[in-house]
C-alpha cells in the first residue's frame, strides 16, 4: 500500500487527497490509495468502520469544495465462477 512509483507524483494534483488521506486513517481505514488512472481513491477499512469512513471522506471533501461521490464495497472472497451447461 505503500506506492513509490506513481502515487507521490499524484497527490499534489488531487486537491484535498492529504486531508482527506488523513481523515480516513483517523476514521478507521487502513490506507488510502489513487486508484487506477482516477479520479478514485480507495479507502480499505474493516467492514465495522466503512461507513464512518465513507461519512467522514465525504465531508472532508465537501470542505475542499468537491462533491463525492462515495460507494462503500464489499470483497468479493469467492472470485470468479465458471459454469457449463453441456
Amino acid at each position: 500500500m505503500q506506492d513509490r512509483l506513481h502515487q507521490p507524483y499524484r497527490t499534489g494534483l488531487i486537491r484535498g487527497f492529504e486531508q482527506v488521506r488523513d481523515i480516513a486513517i483517523q476514521s478507521g481505514a487502513k490506507e488510502l490509495v489513487i486508484s487506477g488512472a482516477g479520479p478514485t481513491l480507495l479507502a480499505l477499512s474493516g467492514s465495522k468502520e466503512a461507513q464512518t469512513v465513507a461519512d467522514r471522506m465525504k465531508a472532508a471533501w465537501q470542505q475542499v469544495g468537491i462533491m463525492p461521490q462515495v460507494t462503500i464495497l464489499q470483497l468479493d472472497t469467492q472470485g470468479a465462477i465458471v459454469s457449463s451447461s453441456f
